[in-house]
């Protein structure tokens, strides 16, 4: 391996200081219009709107159930419980604390509210067909069925996402980028988000699928970390154990995501160290005639400012190919594709991580930035579902990936 961060020394030194980095090297965003809502405050405002009446919703149908069994609820308790309960996890979630209660609070908190979820949508269905029922079969207990029916599958549903949280699938790819008979498999891991949900364990069977594949390098594509305060709850000495297992001939290379420490926090750099993992963030290596780059985060609340433009990364070096790019969010894909690489390797997105937000993220990121493997011009772009879970402990219609890639030239 030759490391290339010697030739961008200087280019550093010009961005030094307090200088900020000007309109043209700024991320751009490829996101469609629903993509920009999603993110926008009013999109804020709509989703506390159906929180709200989803909770409503969700209460009048206990009441509704209580009274037709002689019970009945007195005042609103109940549903200031219910919203009490979200406020508290999303108020936790926020908090700078690093203690057991919080880790708890948000497991726990992430379990109901994935319950939530499929139980609204299991009493809209079963709420819906208990009204077919009544015109077809009138006077039945068709509302309690139908609730209770709601209930069994909303906790099914997810019982099976946690297991499946924990399940790893591996996926193969084959990329041709050029006419040679030379064939180098890459394995790509994106989305780990060791923290709360993802530990060593979890951490285990990744490795383990990693090196069933039997790499020739390993690539992280950011979201190693589940935030800087992820280290308080994972074993991190036996994490960097099960990193070091990894049997990878040209070794494993990671670039930084939304979530990760920033690429200046010595704990981070240490951490790296201690696991073998190089760190390529607007780097690169040169590997034969291969070049494999490591991006900035375009999106990184860490380090707004620290992303350079991919033509200034790969100055002087555009004649090495197959030229790899590795950026956590596929927004970048295009920049890629414009400076001629040959293979673009993101996570970021999750597929969604559990339906039906896969659908949301789908119209969100577009076919091309979501999932799976597909090309923008003569350059291909793989983006992985990622192996953790984040923020919910489920993995519903989505799967934990190791992809394997085998990069023919």
């Amino acid at each position: 391996m030759m490391d290339l961060r010697a030739p961008y020394a200087s280019l550093e030194k010009n961005r030094s200081g307090t200088q900020r980095v000007t309109e043209g090297d700024a991320f751009v965003d490829q996101t469609n219009r629903f993509g920009k809502f999603i993110r926008s405050k009013c999109f804020e405002v709509l989703f506390f709107v159906v929180l709200l009446f989803a909770n409503w919703f969700a209460y009048k149908e206990i009441c509704a159930v209580l009274h037709s069994t002689g019970h009945r609820v007195h005042g609103r308790w109940l549903l200031l419980l219910m919203l009490s309960v979200l406020a508290l996890y999303e108020v936790v979630r926020n908090t700078s604390s690093t203690s057991r209660i919080k880790k708890w609070i948000l497991y726990i908190g992430g379990l109901y509210v994935s319950f939530f979820l499929y139980w609204v949508l299991s009493l809209l269905f079963f709420q819906l067909l208990a009204l077919v029922m009544e015109w077809v079969v009138p006077y039945g207990m068709w509302d309690t069925i139908g609730f209770c029916l709601a209930s069994v599958c909303a906790f099914l549903v997810c019982f099976y996402g946690i297991v499946h949280a924990h399940v790893v699938v591996p996926v193969h790819y084959s990329v041709a980028a050029g006419k040679g008979k030379h064939t180098y498999r890459i394995v790509l891991l994106s989305d780990l988000h060791l923290g709360i949900y993802n530990g060593t364990k979890h951490l285990k069977k990744v490795i383990d699928a990693v090196n069933d594949a039997q790499p020739d390098m390993v690539v992280i594509a950011g979201d190693l970390f589940d935030g800087s305060q992820a280290g308080a709850y994972f074993d991190q000495e036996g994490a960097a154990a099960k990193f070091r297992r990894i049997q990878a001939r040209d070794g494993v290379v990671f670039a930084t995501g939304n979530h990760d420490p920033a690429t200046t926090d010595p704990n981070l750099r240490t951490y790296l160290r201690a696991s073998n993992i190089s760190m390529l963030n607007d780097y690169g290596l040169i590997i034969g005639r291969l070049a494999i780059f490591g991006r900035n985060d375009g999106i990184s609340v860490r380090e707004p400012d620290r992303r350079r433009p991919l033509q200034m990364v790969i100055s002087g070096y555009q004649h090495y190919r197959p030229m790899v790019v590795v950026d956590h969010n596929p927004q970048g894909a295009d920049e890629a594709a414009a400076c001629g690489a040959d293979l673009v390797l993101c996570g970021h997105t999750h597929r969604g991580q559990m339906f039906p937000i896969n659908l949301f993220t789908k119209w969100a990121y577009g076919t091309e930035r979501f999932w799976g493997h597909h090309q923008l011009g003569k350059t291909h772009v793989i983006v992985s579902a990622g192996c953790g879970v984040f923020q919910l402990p489920v993995r519903v219609g989505t799967d934990n990936e190791v992809v394997s890639i085998d990069l023919i030239y």
